[in-house]
């Protein structure tokens, strides 16, 4: 998959309930998490390349028969199922949350526009025709009531 996240994450209570996981060697299970870390880089593996990355040299023929029952194996390559539906899922959430950055960016977008843009001009020209209609109605300073020193009263 080209979609693949740079890692994923790992259960250890999931494998360590597998028994045919418990079950391996600790050579059987160096050579899983091998082939586990190239199945999540390139999505399958054939048996050669997992016979080579394991390291097991001629022991790979004896830890075939205990690794095969972890993997599923059609037509020469090896995968991961359970990896596999996790790395749809990664893409998919990755997918919808690249689509939900744009939408909430567009909406950044729009009102930045609005608020550097003539929308905002036109609200600060109302608010400020408003606000100066307020300060002349009478009830604020410089309203012409003779108090403040402001006041332009003759004596």
């Amino acid at each position: 998959m080209t979609d693949r996240a740079p890692g994923f994450m790992l259960v250890p209570g999931a494998l360590l309930r597998n028994p045919e996981f418990v079950g391996l060697s600790p050579a059987e299970r160096g050579a899983y998490f091998t082939a586990l870390l190239y199945l999540w880089e390139g999505g399958v593996l054939t048996e050669t390349q997992i016979a080579g990355l394991s390291g097991l040299g001629p022991n790979w023929i004896n830890a075939r028969e205990s690794l095969v029952p972890l993997f599923r194996v059609e037509r020469g390559e090896w995968s991961l199922p359970w990896l596999d539906r996790y790395a749809q899922r990664v893409a998919k959430l990755r997918r919808n949350a690249r689509a939900g950055a744009a939408v909430t960016n567009n909406k950044r977008r729009a009102l930045r526009g609005s608020a550097d843009g003539v929308a905002a001009t036109a609200a600060r020209r109302r608010r400020s025709a408003d606000g100066a209609a307020a300060t002349h109605s009478g009830s604020g300073s410089g309203s012409g009531s003779g108090s403040g020193s402001g006041s332009s009263e003759v004596r």
